[in-house]
């Protein structure tokens, strides 16, 4: 049965225009031949580190969702210890219960976020189209009353 696991990864970042692409795909690679599942993947962007390793004060920090057999774990663990071009990682399992609900949460989520930012903006442009109507005092007065009696 395979497990979950999060695997997350620093590059170190030289220069500005350190180009990230060829190490990400290196790691997955390494997944894929390690008989890993990638589940999802996370670019979390450029970071200064809480200190210097190796003389390096920036990293590209990068988090991949993936499902594996505990054996196959310990070789992609083995590889990734090897590879020069990662600065540290992380594998942390993860309970199966959670991480679905954890990856549908966000990705309804954000579904939810941009069909509310849709709406929002839909309703704010028919308010600006339809005129305003002006209501007199007395039918305002009646309204209230009608609330309040209730």
């Amino acid at each position: 049965m395979k497990n979950h696991y999060e695997l997350v990864y620093i590059i170190p970042v030289k220069t500005d225009d350190d180009d990230t692409t060829p190490i990400v795909e290196l790691v997955n690679e390494a997944v894929k031949k390690n008989n890993g599942k990638l589940v999802r993947e996370e670019d979390w962007g450029k970071r200064k580190l809480a200190y210097p390793i190796k003389n390096i004060q920036y990293g590209h920090y990068i988090l991949n969702v993936v499902d594996f057999e505990p054996q196959d774990v310990e070789a992609l663990d083995d590889k990734l210890i090897t590879m020069r071009e990662i600065l540290r990682y992380q594998i942390i399992r993860v309970n199966s219960t959670e991480l679905p609900k954890r990856i549908i949460e966000e990705d309804s989520e954000e579904a939810k976020d941009s069909d509310e930012t849709k709406s929002t903006t839909k309703e704010k442009e028919e308010k600006k189209k339809a005129p305003k109507e002006k209501v007199s005092m007395e039918e305002l007065d009646k309204k209230i009353d009608e609330i309040l009696s209730v």
